[in-house]
């Protein structure tokens, strides 16, 4: 088969050949003139991943494309700003300041990418610094010849502040897809977080050269322009999926996400990362690595992403000031649907991060549709919370939400759910290992996305977070709500993700930062009045003292006294012991 990296032998495709291993092949077997050679054929737009795109000196009269945002290291003091055109263009540049565009200008980085079909499209990207706390800035995108104004962003404030945000997976080009991005638009969240497979421009997304068949990178453009309503105001922030492994795109199939996309730089690669935001932790992980059912790109990170898992949400969980963890990634830990239902690669090696580091909200992709846990610890479920419930996560343990309902076609729940321990083709085999689902309490077959409203603690100590799922038609199909009383005994405050309320601006160290990024510097600007997210906490039904305590904890467990919570640690101990895991303790 013929590709734009060069001539793959046809019996690769049935093989199983993975895309890290066909990149080794061309590598091995194409010399530099020859690639190059193949390059030029197809007017120079082929290449293995991304690449510096050099100014070729004119101007270029369309406009400016799909302008849109993404936090920096920092939410308080960075930004980054992205926008696309389909041609090369001379001078591409961002300016912004408070009162109008027409601050500072900074020059843009810009990135190609290449694929089966020859892809003029160029990425430009400007990382912001120093920016003011809570302070709204106009932008405006240009090159020589033409500008999109009346763009604005605002970052984040400092200290405590109630603030929403959005979230959901697996979204790609789909009437529903539109329909979720427009009722997000219209609430205008702090962020929002995409739990992977965001384009699907790889429509089969096993992660092997047979991903080749169904290659379409055209389809990131279409969804930056589908998407641009929402996200040139509000930062969208992306976790890799199977459907983002693209073929031909170098090392693991990254090479395309690591052109298009401007994220933080504060993890070990450009995929993993972690930010704060008020009183919330969150991390972006990515479970390809860890992934039993589709083991292509598993231990690409040689086992590091785990170890910085733990540490980053053990840095987060020791600031008092810091209530909620909230941690997002693609492949499931909890769900009964029959296409993808539970990852053994991440239910071995991260749920027992979450349960150590009392982890509130776990959100996920991958199954196309909507499910919600009872509150989880190892394994097990702790209490009942129906819809309308609230959930003391500090003592119940972890809620996760499969909140696949991005955009694609429902996928079906199945009579019993399973835990994939090896390759399993978008549906259930009889490898699977059964499991009763307990842990299930809502399921809805619906395009949907959550929406989070957090509130500070209040004058009992205790910090709120309502979670209200909402399908693409604009109707409530789910409520809970998180309370978390604030530990104010904790030694220090974190250095992770963000500027801390009593010390200033700190930056994460950047670990292993990923030389291919040129950060591009701003300036400081003088503060001003931040916006402040809208909507109010979602009415809930439930409270502690109506769970259901499940596993013989009895009432006591539902009073949240102190002989319940004794009960519930004596009993998740030894779940957790009769769960064995290679996870370093």
């Amino acid at each position: 088969m013929y590709t734009p990296f060069g001539e793959l032998p046809d019996r690769f495709l049935s093989s199983g050949m993975s895309i890290d291993e066909a990149d080794e092949y061309l590598r091995a077997r194409s010399s530099r003139r020859s690639f190059l050679r193949g390059a030029a054929l197809l007017g120079g737009a082929a290449v293995v991943g991304p690449t510096l795109w050099q100014q070729p000196g004119w101007s270029q009269a369309a406009p400016p494309g799909s302008p849109r945002l993404a936090f920096g290291n920092d939410p308080t003091t960075t930004m980054n700003v992205s926008w696309s055109t389909p041609a090369p263009v001379a001078n591409p540049r961002l300016s912004y300041g408070i009162a109008s565009s027409a601050g500072t200008t900074v020059a843009a980085d810009t990135r190609t990418v290449g694929g089966l079909k020859p892809v003029a499209t160029n990425y430009h990207h400007v990382r912001l610094t120093g920016l003011a706390p809570g302070t709204t800035y106009r932008y405006r995108v240009a090159h020589d010849g033409a500008s999109v104004d009346g763009l604005s962003f605002t970052t984040a404030r400092r200290g405590d502040h109630p603030f929403t945000f959005t979230a959901f997976g697996d979204q790609g080009i789909t009437t529903a897809a539109a329909d979720n991005t427009a009722l997000i638009a219209g609430i205008d969240p702090a962020f929002n977080l995409v739990a992977g497979d965001v384009a699907y421009a790889d429509g089969i997304g096993t992660g092997l050269v047979v991903d080749l068949v169904q290659f379409d990178p055209t389809r990131w453009d279409d969804w930056f322009a589908e998407t641009a309503v929402a996200q040139r105001r509000s930062p969208w922030m992306p976790a890799m999926g199977n459907h983002d492994m693209e073929p031909g795109m170098g090392l693991h199939g990254y090479g395309g996400h690591y052109a298009r996309l401007a994220l933080p730089t504060n993890g070990f690669n450009e995929v993993v990362y972690a930010f704060r935001y008020g009183n919330v932790g969150v991390v972006a992980a990515d479970a390809n690595d860890i992934s039993e059912e589709i083991p292509s790109a598993q231990l690409y990170t040689n086992g590091r992403q785990t170890p910085w898992i733990d540490a980053t949400l053990a840095a987060f969980r020791a600031d008092p000031t810091i209530d909620f963890l909230v941690v997002y990634f693609h492949h499931c830990a909890y769900c009964t649907m029959t296409s993808h239902g539970s990852d053994g690669g991440v239910r071995s090696k991260w749920v027992p991060l979450f349960d150590r580091h009392h982890v509130d909200l776990v959100i996920n992709g991958h199954n196309h549709g909507y499910e919600r846990t009872h509150p989880v610890r190892a394994n097990a479920p702790t209490a009942e919370a129906p819809v309308g419930a609230t959930v003391r996560s500090d003592q119940l343990g972890t809620t996760y939400i499969c909140a696949g309902g991005g955009g694609r076609a429902p996928d079906d729940f199945g009579s019993q759910a399973f835990i994939s321990h090896g390759p399993v083709a978008y549906q259930l085999k009889a490898d699977a290992e059964l499991e009763p689902s307990a842990w299930s309490s809502v399921r809805r077959p619906i395009n949907s996305f959550i929406r989070a409203d957090v509130r500070p603690p209040d004058a009992d100590g205790l910090a709120t977070m309502a979670i209200t799922t909402i399908s693409s038609k604009g109707t409530t199909i789910d409520q809970v709500t998180l309370r978390r009383a604030r530990v104010r005994n904790a030694a220090a405050t974190s250095t992770v993700g963000g500027a801390q309320p009593a010390t200033g601006a700190v930056e994460a160290a950047d670990l292993n930062r990923a030389a291919s990024r040129h950060p591009a510097s701003g300036h400081p600007a003088a503060s001003g009045t931040g916006r402040t997210s809208g909507g109010t906490l979602a009415a809930t039904g439930g409270h502690l003292d109506r769970l259901a305590p499940i596993g013989g904890l009895a009432g006591t467990l539902a009073a949240g006294g102190v002989a319940g919570l004794t009960a519930l640690r004596r009993r998740a101990a030894a779940l957790e012991a009769d769960s064995p895991s290679d996870v370093p303790r």
